[in-house]
């Protein structure tokens, strides 16, 4: 009780001090869970999403909060497999939200660090793992539907380029899945992948 009245006296006594620490308190607390929505976490106040529109630098005005949800759910982290026919591979790899002439989409890059290779009848014989990791990034990326998901991507090796395309479903805001397609004439591969949101730094491994 001797605390609230000696808030109550401080209210009293300077109300525009009063009233600049609680506009402070909400700009601190509005701008860390804009951090945390734009890093894949789903926190929320119950008036944001009404009353405050969410936009990171450079993306176009016309974007609305809604919009916005749905692209930064996917942003962060992730540990990735992808899995086909004549071998296993995988890696680490991160998404984040760009600005583009036609609106919002996203950039996907990694690297893969580790290969399996398979016999004739699917059983795994060798993992190698990856004294160098081949980079790779997306050439687009975007949503094809509310959970539907497609992108380009190209591999940089020390010898080659080789490109590629997969599409996918976004199934939580921590788990991607899908098919792609390593595109010939260099090692063509169809297989499955899935993308699984990183615990913290040291959670590289499946």
């Amino acid at each position: 009780m001797q605390t609230i009245s000696n808030i109550w006296a401080f209210v009293k006594r300077r109300p525009k001090d009063f009233a600049f620490l609680i506009i402070l308190l909400f700009f601190l607390c509005t701008t860390i869970i804009f951090g945390l929505r734009l890093n894949g976490q789903k926190v929320t106040l119950p008036f944001i999403d009404q009353y405050v529109r969410v936009v990171p630098e450079g993306t176009p005005n016309t974007v609305t909060a809604t919009q916005l949800n749905k692209y930064s759910q996917i942003v962060g982290s992730y540990k990735y497999r992808c899995k086909s026919i004549p071998k296993n591979h995988g890696g680490l790899c991160r998404i984040e939200i760009i600005s583009t002439d036609n609106g919002l989409q996203w950039k996907l890059t990694g690297e893969r660090r580790w290969e399996e290779i398979k016999d004739s009848s699917g059983k795994v014989i060798l993992l190698d793992k990856l004294d160098i990791p081949f980079q790779w990034e997306t050439t687009w990326g975007d949503f094809i539907s509310d959970n539907k998901i497609a992108y380009r991507y190209e591999i940089t090796k020390t010898d080659r380029h080789i490109k590629g395309y997969a599409e996918g479903s976004v199934v939580n805001a921590n788990y991607i899945t899908g098919n792609y397609w390593q595109l010939p004439p260099d090692d063509p591969l169809y297989g499955f992948f899935e993308f699984k949101r990183q615990i913290d730094n040291t959670d590289v491994e499946w």
